[in-house]
């Protein structure tokens, strides 16, 4: 396989032919709708939504208790957002 500098020379490799929500609509699936879907259909996009105080999160067991560490942290006139 050789990597493209120009992507329109690439060989197409996937074609999507149409999507839909796992659940009928944006938020709508479950843990139970998507493990039957990738069981009739095969693989699945996902993506999940998380609380602000993730993008401070370090390791270990991740809790969002800290909500006034992180608004004293916005509050701060050197915060800078990433």
């Amino acid at each position: 396989m050789t990597k493209c500098a120009d992507y329109s020379h690439c060989e197409e490799r996937v074609d999507i032919v149409d999507f839909y929500h796992v659940g009928g609509y944006y938020g709508g699936a479950s843990e139970l709708a998507m493990m039957q879907e990738i069981r009739s259909r095969g693989p699945i996009s996902a993506d999940f939504k998380t609380p602000f105080g993730f993008s401070f999160y370090k390791g270990g067991i991740f809790s969002d208790d800290h909500v006034t560490e992180i608004t004293n942290l916005m509050s701060n006139p050197n915060f800078s957002k990433i």
